[in-house]
């Protein structure tokens, strides 16, 4: 990196800049409490998928392939 001309760059901040970098990977996390926008875009899901059923069985298989 101090070739490149980057001279104050330690390892701990290279860590730190990659292990953030995975999380925007991922996508905003929300937490806290479920709002009443949560609420209806699940219901859009829920209806462009074809009820709450086909909704479970969609998220349990996107579980198993996100873990």
């Amino acid at each position: 990196m101090k070739k490149a001309g980057y001279k104050d760059v330690t390892p701990q901040y290279v860590s730190t800049i990659k292990s953030m970098d995975k999380r925007k990977a991922n996508g905003p996390m929300k937490t806290g409490k479920i709002t009443a926008e949560d609420l209806m875009s699940a219901k859009e899901f829920v209806d462009s998928i074809g009820g709450v059923g086909r909704a479970k069985q969609a998220m349990e298989m996107l579980s198993k392939l996100t873990h």
